[in-house]
């Protein structure tokens, strides 16, 4: 039969199968997967990026408490600053650890922490008091919340992987 008579087609072979190539790592199981799943990289920049933010917070609180005297009800913003500051901060201790609740608290915490800290700054330079934290805080806070909420997905998958791993016996302490 020459090429460019027509042809008819092949059935498929039945019980073919992928030769592996030479040197590449073998298939990876389900096992190997959910080990891999437990510790997944966007719950970690997260958790950077919040325990930054956390300390810009409380950073700014001191640079504001050691430079002026507020007498009236702002004085109360830079201590809902340190608070959150040091909220996001142990937050961000457990999110290095992919847990889902503790990127939900995250999130939480960045984002009350750029509503004062944004509300503080702005205030502040309002009134001529510029100081490199107040500024930072709510620029690394809105940061913080992005990247928290980026890693809801990836640490709900590690908690379920953590789960299936416990059910077959391997606690490992995680």
């Amino acid at each position: 039969m020459q090429p460019w008579q027509p042809q008819q087609p092949q059935p498929p072979q039945q019980g073919w199968t992928a030769q592996p190539v030479p040197g590449a790592p073998p298939e990876r199981g389900a096992d190997d997967r959910d080990l891999a799943a437990l510790s997944p990289f966007w719950p970690k920049v997260a958790a950077a990026i919040v325990a930054i933010a956390g300390l810009c917070g409380v950073l700014g609180s001191l640079q504001t408490w050691t430079t002026i005297d507020i007498l009236d009800a702002w004085a109360v913003a830079p201590v809902v600053d340190a608070l959150l500051g040091f909220a996001c901060i142990g937050f961000a201790t457990r999110l290095v650890t992919a847990r889902r609740w503790a990127a939900i608290a995250a999130l939480v915490a960045s984002a009350l922490l750029v509503l004062t800290s944004g509300v503080w700054g702005v205030f502040a330079v309002a009134n001529r008091f510029i100081a490199v934290f107040v500024l930072l805080a709510p620029v690394m806070s809105v940061a913080a919340v992005a990247l928290s909420a980026l890693a809801i997905g990836p640490c709900d998958r590690a908690e379920k992987a953590r789960d299936r791993l416990r059910a077959q016996g391997l606690e490992l302490g995680l």
